[in-house]
């Protein structure tokens, strides 16, 4: 992973504070939650924007939606840890005879820019494991959470009813759901694609995974006739033997079913779109 720029030292200094000198306690369960739900706050907040921006002209006709990978982001970590950003890739926008455009420089006020630029740099301090299964659902997964991320972006700049300098709530609240309906298939998806068991022929089918003693989350559990199933979710190597791969994969699969368990009542608070339509300058 190339060094990435950090949007302003603002808000690269505001990250660094939250995520690295303030000390936490907090489990792997507790982590992956925040992570996912970070995650689809700041997709709603991007829609929300991407609205705001449509209905004052800035985004130009035509421009279409497509995301690349991260580009900017508050810190970088060390010690076993990685900077896992929250949004699945840096959204460009595509403009009839200019090209890709960042969000951000489509608007002039300062502080609207800097809001939207910190959401694409925001970061969360992390084990490594949580960006593997992050890289993976991003690149790999079907649907891929770049694609759906452009998807859902896209829905709001094709909008054509458009409430003068407001947001439309409707389109927004549509895409949300869209995100949040295509982000938890990408969930299943990469879960059932991570976990390659040996001597079957088949996968176990794509449900979420149950929720076993104390509300955790068991993977194996997916299906209850497996119950050896992380122990043996590995890549094989060319002898067919196990890889060391094996605690890396039971991890990422246990991350990737408590990212499905958070999302399922995720919603776009109303509070959230007052809040951004209240403080945003063209």
């Amino acid at each position: 992973m190339g060094t990435r720029a950090r949007f302003s030292s603002q808000v690269s200094a505001d990250g660094r504070f939250t995520e690295l000198e303030v000390q936490r306690s907090l489990s792997d369960v507790t982590l992956a939650k925040t992570h996912a739900i970070g995650r689809n706050r700041r997709v709603g907040a991007v829609l929300c924007y991407l609205s705001l921006m449509k209905s004052r002209d800035l985004v130009p006709k035509g421009s279409k939606a497509r995301v690349v990978g991260a580009e900017v982001q508050n810190f970088e970590s060390a010690d076993g840890f990685e900077a896992a950003h929250y949004l699945p890739g840096q959204l460009k926008i595509s403009v009839p005879g200019k090209g890709d455009v960042e969000p951000w420089n489509l608007v002039k006020n300062a502080a609207t820019a800097s809001e939207i630029a910190s959401l694409f740099s925001a970061v969360q301090n992390l084990p490594a494991n949580f960006n593997k299964a992050d890289s993976y659902l991003e690149m790999h997964a079907k649907p891929g959470l770049k694609l759906v991320f452009a998807e859902v972006s896209g829905i709001i700049l094709r909008e054509t009813s458009l409430p003068a300098g407001k947001t439309n709530v409707q389109s927004v609240r549509g895409a949300y759901q869209r995100w949040i309906q295509q982000s938890m298939l990408s969930y299943r998806a990469a879960i059932n694609r991570k976990i390659d068991i040996a001597e079957l022929d088949e996968l176990p089918p794509a449900t979420a995974p149950a929720v076993g003693r104390d509300g955790a989350i068991e993977p194996h559990e997916l299906n209850l006739s497996l119950p050896d199933l992380l122990e043996r979710a590995v890549r094989k190597g060319k002898s067919g033997q196990s890889t060391s791969t094996v605690w890396d994969y039971s991890e990422q699969v246990r991350i990737l079913g408590h990212y499905l368990a958070a999302s399922q009542d995720c919603v776009l608070s109303d509070m959230m779109v007052r809040d951004i339509e209240s403080t945003f300058r063209p």
